[in-house]
């Protein structure tokens, strides 16, 4: 049975632009399949399979939602609204659970508000913004997460203007731990579009944290 190593890769994904999207289209079903709304879920961004067959669902505003037996549960997993910034491209944005069902864990990456009142974004990046964190959770049988039960792996991913985050997780055949960031709206080319983007992209920097 896999088990995730005590590892973790970053991925960090640069870029200033996104690839054009085009517009909804009408889900094509494909025969002896059926199409049916299960929950209406606000600004959901992540969804992941347990071990044991649940729904987990991740809404940008700090909610993670479960669906068990088809049917969502009228009480969040876990609400870090409270502690999260949703603003710009921010939010609770990934989530990936432990191919090992005797763990019970899970990975959530979000943004962690910082020092400052609001959730200021800007560059260079403004006194006390919120930085992004990946941590580690016990999901229970009764589909809830002790908040006090958080273990942080990585902290302090810079989201300076608020976009790029990326937040994607993965757990890979090799039994590692895979986390993906952006540049958090920052030029690391230096050719900067916007004003003082140049100085914030020379003071952010990747981190990771290897085998142990």
């Amino acid at each position: 049975m896999a088990r995730l190593r005590s590892g973790l890769v970053v991925l960090a994904l640069l870029g200033s632009s996104m690839a054009a999207v085009t517009p909804a289209q009408a889900a094509i079903v494909p025969t002896g399949f059926t199409d049916s709304l299960v929950a209406a879920i606000p600004s959901p961004t992540a969804v992941q399979g347990t071990p044991d067959g649940r729904i987990l669902v991740a809404s940008k505003t700090g909610q993670l939602r479960v669906i068990k037996n088809g049917v969502m549960l009228a009480t969040p997993a876990i609400n870090l609204a409270a502690k999260t910034c949703s603003n710009q491209e921010r939010g609770l944005l990934g989530i990936v659970a432990d191919p090992d069902p005797a763990s019970r864990a899970i990975y959530l990456f979000y943004t962690l508000k910082g020092s400052a009142s609001t959730c200021p974004f800007g560059t260079p990046e403004p006194a006390g913004a919120p930085r992004n964190r990946v941590s580690k959770f016990i999901l229970k049988d009764d589909s809830t997460i002790d908040p006090a039960g958080e273990t942080v792996l990585l902290d302090g991913i810079m989201s300076a203007y608020g976009g790029h985050n990326a937040g994607d997780l993965h757990v890979g055949k090799d039994g590692y731990l895979y986390i993906s960031t952006g540049d958090g709206g920052c030029d690391y080319s230096g050719t900067a579009r916007f004003p003082a983007a140049a100085a914030a992209g020379a003071t952010t920097t990747r981190r990771g944290i290897g085998t142990s």
